[in-house]
């Protein structure tokens, strides 16, 4: 197998912040990605956000019709007016993490947070793994097994993270009911991490016994 594709390698990262990084990059900030809110992020937020129980259907599909409106008028100002503060559909436009996780654990998939194991076959292929959070170094010996030295370029780009990685997955990670996340373990988290010796399920104790933390303290 081996001979026949080269030289096969693959790119690991740690699966919680591959995950949140997913959430952020894509659903978080749904003014800046119209096309991730219209494909899952506003079936997201109609299912899982809390709003008034005494609104009427109608009621709520003309707030998601006013949420629609909004986003597409001011996508390109990344700022909501003020005038939409009572609608629950835009407080905030996009999925929480927490939505975001509900959504994942009952069922919803994106190629962003699909586990390394069902998409990559590293059973079936004998991968050399090349971890993110090592890249520099470890692209390194790679390309000098391929003799292509000219190839090793510079990753700091890539391993460019706003805030303490720690502490920003203890910040939206501790957001998530206690039965959510143990769901989400099993079922993004538990092979990924056990095959790429990450400590998920250290990080896992430590946000269920930390309890919660405020949003000022940390900055992602």
């Amino acid at each position: 197998m081996k001979e026949e594709l080269g030289l096969p390698f693959m790119t690991v990262r740690n699966p919680l912040a591959r995950f949140l990084s997913a959430y952020r990059d894509k659903y978080e900030m749904a003014l800046w990605y119209p096309f991730y809110r219209k494909r899952e992020g506003e079936e997201i937020v109609k299912r899982y956000r809390s709003v008034n129980p005494q609104f009427t259907k109608e009621e709520k599909e003309a707030l998601l019709m006013e949420a629609r409106r909004v986003i597409q008028d001011h996508r390109q100002l990344n700022l909501l007016p003020g005038d939409v503060a009572n609608n629950p559909y835009l407080n905030p436009p996009g999925p929480t993490f927490r939505e975001f996780v509900k959504w994942a654990v009952n069922g919803g998939m994106d190629p962003h947070i699909m586990p390394y194991y069902q998409s990559c076959a590293p059973c079936s292929i004998d991968y050399n793994i090349l971890r993110l959070e090592k890249l520099n170094e470890e692209s390194g010996y790679l390309f000098s097994v391929i003799e292509r030295s000219y190839l090793n370029l510079d990753f700091r780009m890539a391993l460019n993270v706003h805030g303490k990685t720690d502490e920003c997955l203890h910040k939206y990670y501790r957001t998530v009911p206690r039965h959510d996340l143990q769901a989400l373990y099993n079922q993004f988290f538990k092979v990924d991490c056990e095959l790429y010796s990450y400590p998920c399920k250290e990080t896992i104790n430590e946000v269920l016994t930390l309890g919660r933390i405020s949003n000022e303290i940390v900055k992602c």
